[in-house]
């Protein structure tokens, strides 16, 4: 109902609307509904946005559930693969820094590409890359076999990006933003416990 208010109001469609439109059948709707629609969606899908107290949880949680996430992998990774101790990307302190650091990285893109028009599928384009990209130091590292790792460790390391790159790509579009309808609703009702 609102959208065609909306293009209404741009002159998209008729003043009577539904009257001129009811000799039309359902499945194929009027040229000018079916761009209202979509122009509609559109304004949407650009009205998202990040409501600070809400993405304050969003990204704490997703800096824990990376770093479990990473610690996870790696114990997998040190049970199976038995690493030279000197191999310091698979010890405890670097796969944590590196995971808080990409993390924040992340959210730190995410609110920069927050006011951009689709940002969740804008979001998600960037961060594919930037995967991408992550895996190069990893396979220098197992093509120089510096610190006594190669292949094996240097995959270990690949699955973690990947590990923290899907959590990211998950948690902050999904949870991060919300509709302009849904937090004036959520500003207009009273907090309730029930």
């Amino acid at each position: 109902m609102a959208s065609l208010t909306v293009c209404r109001h741009l002159g998209l469609l008729p003043l009577k609307g539904p009257k001129r439109l009811r000799g039309r059948s359902r499945r194929f709707p009027h040229p000018e509904r079916r761009y209202c629609s979509m122009l509609h969606r559109g304004i949407m899908e650009h009205s998202a946005e990040i409501e600070s107290p809400r993405f304050l949880w969003v990204a704490a949680l997703t800096i824990f559930v990376s770093v479990l996430a990473v610690m996870a992998v790696r114990a997998a990774a040190v049970r199976i693969l038995h690493p030279n101790p000197a191999y310091l990307p698979l010890t405890v302190e670097p796969p944590i820094m590196d995971t808080i650091l990409g993390a924040l990285a992340a959210i730190f893109v995410f609110i920069k590409i927050a006011s951009y028009p689709n940002p969740a599928r804008t979001y998600r384009r960037v961060a594919a890359v930037a995967l991408v990209v992550s895996f190069v130091p990893d396979v220098l590292l197992a093509e120089s076999h510096d610190m006594g790792g190669g292949w094996p460790e240097a995959c270990a390391l690949m699955i973690m990006h990947v590990a923290v790159g899907v959590i990211c790509m998950t948690l902050l579009p999904s949870l991060g933003l919300t509709t302009g309808s849904q937090t004036s609703a959520s500003r207009d009702q009273p907090l309730s416990i029930l």
